[in-house]
């Protein structure tokens, strides 16, 4: 699918150092929904629940479980190659004020609210931390309105990896108050009949997150937003002047969106070395999403080395709103490519304002493999394929 990218690997190895050891622990296969809910009740370091293939109801809600680094409770499909799927009700999984968990290799489906919900239980003081989802697929989710595929709040030293999300209301992944997260080599594709109004979303103050490797196609009005429009309440920490900071998002390949790529009420965030295809409207918005005094204006974006291939007669480079601070945004080493049609170079002064009328041989278009295969030299050292591999 997309390139490897080795500077995510040493902190998904530091963040599952203790899964060799819960390996050798006190581990269980239930087979029912009964058997599962007696497995999660007053689950220990080092647990694991293995669930067996076949189907199983939404609704279980975990509290106060906690793990340790060399011992983390481990919930999983018993054969990764046939998931067990859990159908239906409001939530398949609400964890709260959790530590040092696993959840894998299950598939969710067809939730009315949530997929997975994971919160601190509206106590900021107490974030769940060191939760890792990985190989889990989620889809048919909502289908409208605020109703997310993994919705994360309050959660800090986090995972998302070889995920998908198919199909949602509001965002595939949606993340409040979180920090030091990593959503790596996933998939986040839309669905004919569902809202999906973002692909994956970090506000209400949210810090040093990044969001590598992965596929995002027609995932909502924007496949990535760094902040958002939250409530006072919801932030956490309380009292910061902005929705997003110390945002990462590098190497994905985009396809499809009506502006895949917004910065709302944020500070600062670097988009690079992504490839992005058939932005329908526009390539990247800059808002501000609340005109109270005590948050900055949008501002202080990087957006360099990336690949923008337009398939539309024609799009604007920019969609850029009253109450930012485009001045200061840094935009620069992008190659703007239309083949067919014109981009309007509406950017903040500065470089990277030429746009390249050269057909880059694209293939697999639409698909985790979509690539260029053009010998061009104007294609070189931007977009997903020339993603550093170390930070």
């Amino acid at each position: 699918m997309v390139r490897s990218v080795l500077h995510s690997i040493v902190w998904l190895i530091f963040m599952c150092a203790g899964l060799s050891a819960a390996g050798g622990a006190s581990s269980q296969v239930v087979t029912d929904n009964h058997s599962l809910q007696q497995a999660l009740a007053g689950l220990g370091p080092g647990q694991v629940v293995s669930i067996a293939p076949g189907v199983y109801s939404g609704g279980h809600a975990l509290k106060d479980l906690a793990g340790r680094p060399d011992a983390p409770i481990v919930i999983q499909g018993a054969d990764r190659r046939n998931p067990p799927v859990f159908e239906g009700g409001l939530v398949a999984f609400h964890l709260a004020r959790c530590s040092y968990l696993t959840i894998r290799d299950i598939h969710v489906v067809g939730c009315e609210g949530n997929g997975i919900n994971i919160d601190d239980g509206g106590n900021h003081t107490t974030p769940s931390h060191h939760i890792r989802i990985e190989n889990v697929l989620v889809t048919k989710i909502g289908p409208r309105g605020n109703r997310d595929g993994i919705k994360l709040s309050g959660v800090r030293d986090f995972v998302v990896a070889n995920s998908r999300v198919i199909g949602w209301g509001g965002s595939a992944v949606d993340m409040v108050g979180c920090h030091n997260g990593l959503i790596a080599d996933s998939h986040f594709e839309g669905l004919k009949g569902f809202s999906q109004r973002n692909g994956v979303q970090a506000k209400g103050g949210s810090s040093h997150i990044r969001i590598v490797g992965s596929f995002f196609k027609n995932a909502g009005a924007h496949s990535v937003v760094i902040g958002g429009h939250t409530g006072k309440a919801f932030f956490r920490p309380p009292g910061v002047n902005y929705e997003a900071t110390a945002i990462k998002v590098s190497g994905n390949r985009i396809f499809g969106s009506r502006i895949p790529v917004a910065w709302s009420t944020a500070h600062g965030g670097i988009v690079s070395y992504n490839t992005i295809v058939a932005p329908r409207k526009a390539v990247l918005r800059i808002s501000q999403d609340t005109d109270e005094a005590h948050f900055i204006a949008c501002r202080e974006g990087v957006f360099h080395n990336n690949l923008i291939i337009a398939t539309q007669p024609r799009i604007r480079a920019a969609k850029i709103e009253s109450g930012t601070r485009p001045d200061t945004f840094r935009i620069f080493d992008n190659l703007w490519n239309s083949p067919r049609g014109q981009i309007v170079m509406n950017l903040p002064a500065g470089p990277s304002r030429v746009v390249v009328h050269i057909d880059p041989e694209l293939v697999d278009t639409g698909t985790p493999d979509m690539r260029i295969v053009s010998d061009s030299p104007k294609f070189r050292s931007v977009g997903a394929d020339y993603a550093p591999t170390t930070e």
